[in-house]
């Protein structure tokens, strides 16, 4: 069982485009509770987890780059988004996007 496993990543925003990059897995401990195939010790697991996403996370962050999701910038022709935003704090993620009017032509 892993305990304390933090993940970490960033997600840059490229105008209405939105990616994903792993910054950190860091297992803190594992627990064995049963092993059918001998005595297993949680610190070598631990570390070769660690070590592994390390060894991982090059390829991994290069795979999910060309994972993008892109946000629609017009709304049945109404509003433009603009300003895509996602920051996290306080343990809270917040995403926003800023919306504008866009004036009917032959109105102005």
């Amino acid at each position: 069982m892993l305990k304390d496993t933090r993940f970490g990543f960033i997600a840059p925003t490229v105008g209405m485009t939105l990616t994903v990059q792993l910054t950190t897995v860091n297992v803190d401990s594992v627990t064995v509770l049963r092993s059918t195939i001998g005595n297993l010790s949680a610190a070598a697991i631990k570390l070769k987890i660690n070590n592994g996403f390390r060894i991982v996370e090059p390829t991994l962050n290069k795979f999910l780059s060309k994972k993008t999701v892109h946000f629609p910038t017009n709304v049945l022709g109404l509003f433009e988004l603009t300003a895509l935003t996602i920051s996290y704090y306080n343990n809270y993620i917040y995403a926003g996007i800023t919306p504008v009017f866009i004036v009917p032509k032959g109105t102005t």
